[in-house]
């Protein structure tokens, strides 16, 4: 590997701690506000800020799949530049462009995140244009609450996945 490869990965890498970094901290909050009992609004707010939390991290995850398709090889996307998640939010990607960037990874790793996005991402768009249209209080805390749990699931699954990659990692010394 050249270099100008070499920097350009370890530039990625450094951006890509400080996001983790601060996901962390986002998931430990939103957390903390979706076990609140006897606040209402806590699953509303928790879906909507997971929703967010997981635009990000498939951001970040196209941005390490690049680096992993690079650096393995053995994908056909590996010749594209790499793009982070700083690029995607200047070009105003949208949930449904993240989906079909994401869909082009061909890995088996993925299918499981794959599918069950395409049904968050419907999930959400619903409960979103729901939100402040006509509708009982309780069917829209029931459908927050299905949200979190589809949500928790795809959280879960992402960070298995960045397990898988840094397991995988060419750069990975441990």
């Amino acid at each position: 590997m050249n270099s100008q490869a070499k920097n350009q990965y370890i530039n990625v890498f450094d951006m890509m701690t400080e996001w983790r970094i601060k996901n962390k901290f986002l998931k430990d909050q939103i957390v903390e506000i979706e076990q609140r009992r006897g606040f209402k609004i806590a699953p509303l707010v928790s879906f909507i800020f997971k929703s967010q939390l997981i635009e990000w991290e498939i951001k970040q995850l196209i941005t390490e799949l690049d680096l992993y398709s690079r650096f393995s090889n053995n994908h056909k996307v590996s010749k594209r530049k790499i793009i982070t998640p700083y690029e995607m939010d200047e070009q105003k990607w949208t949930l449904g462009k993240l989906i079909l960037e994401f869909k082009k990874y061909k890995y088996e790793f993925l299918k499981d995140l794959q599918i069950q996005l395409e049904a968050f991402k419907d999930l959400r768009n619903k409960f979103i244009h729901c939100l402040f249209n006509l509708g009982s209080i309780e069917d829209l805390i029931k459908k927050a609450e299905q949200g979190l749990k589809l949500a928790n699931n795809i959280i879960n699954d992402i960070e298995q996945v960045n397990n898988f990659l840094e397991k995988h990692d060419s750069f990975n010394t441990k």
